[in-house]
């Protein structure tokens, strides 16, 4: 993939993390609590009816390759992915609750000595 995480200043600038696909800035949503058999396609699906999906990433067991019930989805248009956000944010989808929120960069953590 060659996404590159832009939009971030060292420090703390905790905006959303955007990604250049290569036609623009797309941002990433975090999913979670959905089915641990649910499908990219499936999200893909119901995300897609609030506007173009780029990308989904289920993130999965090393081991079992099972889904962990959580993943990410990239949309190319912000305006899009914060009605998607807003819209299915704990909204019931396979008789779960799901959580849906717009991804932010973890703040770097400094090494602290040992000893």
């Amino acid at each position: 993939m060659n996404a590159v995480v832009l939009n971030h200043e060292a420090f703390g600038n905790r905006g959303p993390i955007t990604r250049d696909m290569g036609q623009g800035i797309s941002m990433v949503i975090y999913v979670g609590n959905f089915a641990q058999n649910a499908s990219s396609d499936t999200l893909r699906d119901i995300f897609g009816q609030y506007g173009q999906v780029e990308d989904v990433t289920i993130i999965r067991d090393r081991v079992s390759e099972n889904g962990l019930g959580f993943g990410f989805v990239t949309m190319p248009d912000a305006g899009q992915a914060r009605k998607a956000v807003d819209i299915l944010n704990y909204a019931d989808i396979g008789g779960r609750t799901v959580i849906v929120a717009e991804t932010t960069e973890r703040p770097e953590r400094r090494a602290e000595p040992r000893g």
